[in-house]
């Protein structure tokens, strides 16, 4: 009965995988931790299970992440298990407190603190915008705005991922 059942799954799982592939599913191979679903015609990668956009920070390096406890409590990261192991364009970066994170084509992959599912809010925002506004833009109370200098360059921001 164990056996029957197994290879039923395992139909199964081969079956869903032929189906996606045929609909033109860019990229079957991703973590658990991973959904990938159609927004409409267009294949977007979501955390799961909460189905929150997930972003790049382009202050990363390939590798590496840059942003810091308190830049993750407002990004949050997504978590590699210890037993995960690399799979398609996705591989694992441990960050500087030990954790390991899912990285998609080299680059950490985060969460936005004030998304929900399909209303991603963090895409442009960019580095340390926290430390003087309110998600709406507006100014934190007491906190004047750093002046901007003419030639500085951008700062990095977060970009949805698209595969």
């Amino acid at each position: 009965m164990r056996a029957v059942l197994f290879a039923f799954g395992a139909v199964c799982l081969l079956t869903t995988g032929m189906a996606r592939a045929a609909e033109g599913d860019p990229n079957p191979n991703h973590p658990g931790e991973v959904a990938l679903g159609r927004d409409g015609t267009t294949w977007v990668y979501k955390s799961f299970p909460a189905f929150l956009p997930l972003y790049t920070f382009e202050g990363d390096t390939d590798g590496a992440s840059n942003c810091d406890a308190v830049c993750a409590a407002v990004w949050p990261i997504i978590r590699a298990p210890e037993h995960a192991t690399p799979t398609g364009e996705w591989t694992i970066v441990r960050r500087a407190d030990g954790r390991k994170q899912w990285a998609y084509k080299g680059k950490p992959v985060y969460t936005f603190y004030y998304d929900r599912p399909y209303e991603p809010h963090g895409d442009g925002r960019t580095a340390g915008w926290w430390l003087e506004e309110n998600v709406d833009g507006t100014p934190l109370p007491g906190v004047k705005p750093k002046p901007k200098a003419k030639d500085a360059p951008p700062k990095p921001a977060w970009r949805l991922i698209v595969p």
